[in-house]
């Protein structure tokens, strides 16, 4: 448009110039999608709302690991590069390392984190909503990721962040919202990470490509419950992996910046086969896609209170998820009797085999008679107590899950 300041009272516009200020008017009313209307007196106010409201939201047309944005249909876009200027675009494929952008022919900038690192890989996702601004400062383009300052979510909140094995030795963490362990921060997650077992921890991950999540201090055992975390930072990013320490100290020394944890799970990895064991999650409940006999089926070494090592962690609060059966050999003399309590507080009284003791203990739901069941008890040190009635009673327990409230 032409410079018209210099024009002065009793001046006058040329047809020409007078034109052209309906036209960038009229340019804002059709850009935003609108029809030239007589009537009504407020098409410019909806084009400047237009450009409020879409005026940073882009297509984006580029690869895996080039974004290249362009304009959302008339709708004009900047001439260069300001700092602070908002991005929004939905992602049209999955970066799989460092990552370039291209806003509307502005040219070619980095596409950095919010500690201007480069993206490593698995920050974006096709199909996905997100959020960049122009930083002056570096001439580059960081990612938003959702901010934790909110602190929004209740104390103990969890939502989603089930876990499933995709790899012999690698899990997938969905994505969810949740409160930190110390319940000060919220920890929000967009999109699904995976982790690697056996590879020391870096940041990202999908199901798909996970990265390593182990920790660089720990030397990878089997026949080890390893914790499944999940971390943030005060930037709300959020990540995971894996710990034997019950407040992830080895996975945070590796991960800079991150200091807020959560577990989430656990993962058995098992001298079998050198791998996590199959399972599947949901919410607290981890079962075992194939149960693991805890105690071959024998006959019970006496009527003395008993236990047996179930397949579950050994932490406080586990209850094991099992089923037993039982019956009487050919020499027993009573009805066998089996009770399951957890170890820490085993029944005060004696079993025996009368009528009266059975119907209780029956109704009480505490025991199986010359029978079979599934049972859920409390365990102590991954073990579950036992009492029987007659040591002529056969006994088997297999392991089917477990209950992590997490």
């Amino acid at each position: 448009m032409q410079d018209l300041n210099d024009k002065v009272t009793g001046g006058s516009l040329t047809a020409d110039e007078w034109n052209q200020v309906p036209s960038e008017l009229q340019n804002i009313i059709e850009n935003s999608g609108q029809s030239l209307s007589g009537g009504d007196l407020n098409q410019v106010g909806k084009g400047v709302a237009a450009y409020t409201a879409a005026g940073d939201a882009y297509r984006d047309n580029g690869g895996a690991n080039a974004l290249s944005l362009i304009a959302l249909a008339q709708l004009q876009t900047p001439t260069q590069y300001l700092d602070q200027m908002r991005i929004r675009t939905i992602a049209n494929a999955t970066n799989t390392g460092a990552t370039t952008i291209n806003v509307a022919g502005l040219g070619v900038k980095d596409l950095v984190n919010q500690f201007n690192a480069p993206l490593a890989g698995g920050e974006i996702v096709a199909g996905t909503r997100y959020e960049f601004y122009y930083s002056l400062a570096n001439d580059n383009v960081v990612i938003v990721v959702p901010s934790a300052a909110a602190n929004d979510l209740p104390r103990g909140y969890i939502n989603g962040y089930d876990t499933d094995k995709v790899s012999a030795t690698a899990i997938s963490i969905l994505a969810g919202s949740a409160k930190n362990a110390a319940n000060d921060a919220d920890m929000l997650l967009a999109t699904d990470l995976g982790k690697e077992l056996t590879v020391d921890w870096v940041a990202g991950g999908t199901p798909g490509a996970p990265a390593g999540g182990f920790p660089s201090a720990l030397t990878l055992t089997l026949d080890t419950w390893y914790r499944v975390f999940i971390i943030s930072n005060g930037a709300g990013q959020v990540d995971a992996g894996f710990d034997t320490s019950p407040v992830a100290a080895n996975l945070l020394a590796d991960a800079t910046g991150f200091t807020n944890y959560r577990q989430i799970g656990f993962a058995w990895y098992q001298s079998s086969n050198s791998q996590i064991r199959d399972f599947d999650q949901d919410g607290d409940n981890f079962i075992w896609r194939q149960k693991e006999i805890s105690r071959v089926f024998a006959d019970i070494p006496g009527t003395a209170p008993d236990q047996t090592e179930l397949l579950v962690p050994p932490d406080d609060g586990i209850y094991g998820y099992f089923s037993a059966s039982i019956q009487p050999n050919v020499n027993s003399t009573y009805a066998p009797v089996i009770v399951f309590f957890p170890t820490d507080s085993a029944p005060g009284y004696t079993i025996d085999a009368t009528t009266a003791d059975l119907l209780t203990q029956r109704i009480n739901d505490e025991s199986i008679a010359a029978s079979a069941g599934n049972f859920k008890r409390r365990t102590v040190g991954s073990e579950v107590g036992w009492q029987g009635n007659d040591t002529r009673t056969n006994l088997g327990i297999s392991t089917l899950g477990f209950q992590f409230r997490r």
